[in-house]
């Protein structure tokens, strides 16, 4: 009874100390590949050895073949194990065969010749012939390991061996009074115990071994990753799970020019970088939203300067927590370009006025606006005359001059804009009567009608103004522009200097 609770207790402790080893393996399964095999080899050997010690004369018939196959399975598996773990393809079938003819013989010895201690003596044959085959394989190919792992899992298989020969011969003397099926005295329960403690101290260097490789792995991942994360050409900074910076990279400190010391642990909704960033995206940041892809925000920089940036973040494992991994592209070029394509594209030059596009976009804001607005067409008189005798440099200075008075005489809700040539539309909001609105058009005009001097010459401009209202003359741009444009022509053709309102 005290040998089966002591087998019973020793299983129990190398099972625990097997499932932290199987724990750690997770981690290293792919670079030391065999070592799962291995270890439930071990284990099954070990839950055989217990069944074994509880098998009694009564239910050896039951439980022995079981116990025969857990060890055929267990030896296989841990010969595998070993093979892999030093990258053997052989399949190693010798000890296949040999392992299910020693079994095939310790059932013979079960059934047909009831001959305990030829029972005994074929299983442990089975387990010496697996032990010593694993021990050839770590001496000859045990070099790629540590010398001390390699000879202390050596030390442990050849003592499996002692114990198992002492248990083959100790077979041969059966205690009459035994009931064990596969056990032939109390020397041979010592031996057992003895197998058991063995088992325990392979499985805790086992754990011992896979750790230090744990170690040396995590040390080697964080080497690399360190130099992947200060090398990298993007701007990189690490959160852990409570949104604090713990890391930037180089180009990080290069392109915002913050070092390490003046933002590692700050909580990112406070730290001053991000004073421009919206808080819902931050919030999403800290809250480790995934799909934050190629998100576009301002940063602040150390020298209070506006930065632009792509904002991607993924989520790596790093010293067993979760942390977020945010990567900044600096795109404050691109977005230069983009105004300067937007303003190209939407202002005039000369004047830097709006220009047409900008104006019809304008307007069709202003009829969801306004209630009601006058356009004001607006044409240069005799221009024409000013590029023809002084030449198209004066003539741009007469533009630029008349877009500033313009532009310098604007009211609240007003809009500006070059519409081609010579020609300029005002957008005036309506928002009393018709007296009012020519009032506001006949400044316009005398501001335009004061003369100036470029290159000693006197210029002295006048306009011929032409308005439509929306919606009074219509809802259509086009049509609205066409009226104006009527309106500006009947002053030209008829007096000049003047304006007109168009009339049906």
């Amino acid at each position: 009874m005290v040998y089966t609770s002591l087998a019973i207790t020793a299983f129990f402790v190398t099972s625990i100390i097997t499932l932290l080893t199987l724990i750690s393996y997770q981690r290293l399964k792919e670079q030391f590949k065999g070592i799962r095999e291995w270890i439930v080899g071990v284990n099954l050997n070990s839950i055989a050895l217990v069944i074994s010690g509880l098998t009694t004369l009564e239910t050896k018939f039951i439980f022995v073949p079981f116990i025969l196959a857990l060890f055929m399975l267990g030896n296989i598996l841990l010969l595998r194990g070993i093979s892999r773990f030093f990258i053997l393809k052989n399949l190693h079938l010798d000890v296949i065969i040999i392992n299910f003819l020693l079994f095939s013989l310790a059932l013979y010895f079960l059934w047909f010749d009831d001959q305990i201690s030829f029972q005994i003596l074929a299983l442990q044959l089975a387990l010496i012939y697996t032990y010593v085959r694993s021990i050839m394989i770590l001496l000859i190919h045990g070099d790629k390991q540590n010398k001390m792992d390699k000879y202390m899992f050596i030390t442990i298989l050849l003592s499996l061996v002692i114990v198992s020969a002492i248990r083959s011969i100790n077979g041969f003397n059966v205690d009459l009074n035994n009931t064990n099926a596969l056990i032939a005295n109390d020397l041979g329960y010592t031996l057992m115990l003895i197998q058991y403690l063995l088992f325990i101290m392979m499985a805790i260097y086992f754990n011992l071994f896979i750790n230090q490789k744990t170690h040396v792995k995590v040390d080697q991942e964080h080497e690399k990753f360190k130099i992947i994360f200060n090398e990298s050409p993007l701007a990189m900074m690490m959160l852990n799970e409570d949104g604090m910076i713990i890391e930037i990279n180089q180009k990080f400190a290069d392109i915002f020019g913050y070092q390490s010391k003046d933002i590692v642990d700050s909580n990112i909704t406070h730290a001053k970088l991000f004073e421009l960033v919206d808080q819902d995206l931050l919030q999403d940041i800290y809250e480790m939203n995934p799909n934050i892809q190629n998100t576009e925000l301002s940063i602040m920089n150390s020298n209070k300067e506006r930065i632009q940036c792509l904002l991607n973040t993924s989520f790596i494992q790093y010293d067993d927590n979760v942390h977020t991994l945010m990567t900044f592209t600096n795109i404050s070029e691109i977005h230069k370009l983009k105004e300067k394509l937007y303003y190209y594209a939407h202002y005039d030059l000369l004047t830097e006025l709006p220009n047409r596009r900008k104006f019809l976009k304008y307007i069709e804001g202003a009829k969801n606006s306004f209630e009601k607005f006058a356009i004001v067409t607006i044409d240069l008189d005799d221009f024409k005359q000013i590029n023809d005798m002084y030449g198209h440099d004066a003539g741009d200075e007469v533009l630029k001059l008349m877009a500033q008075k313009l532009k310098n005489n604007l009211e609240e809700d007003d809009f500006i804009a070059r519409y081609g040539g010579d020609e300029f539309v005002l957008v005036v909001n309506y928002q009393r009567n018709k007296e009012v609105l020519e009032e506001r058009i006949k400044r316009v005009t005398n501001i335009l009608n004061k003369g100036f001097v470029y290159r000693d010459y006197r210029f002295q401009v006048t306009a011929s103004i032409g308005y439509a209202v929306y919606p009074l003359h219509g809802t259509e741009i086009t049509d609205l522009m066409r009226k104006a444009d009527i309106a500006m022509y009947s002053v030209k053709h008829h007096q000049k200097n003047d304006f007109k309102v168009f009339e049906d």
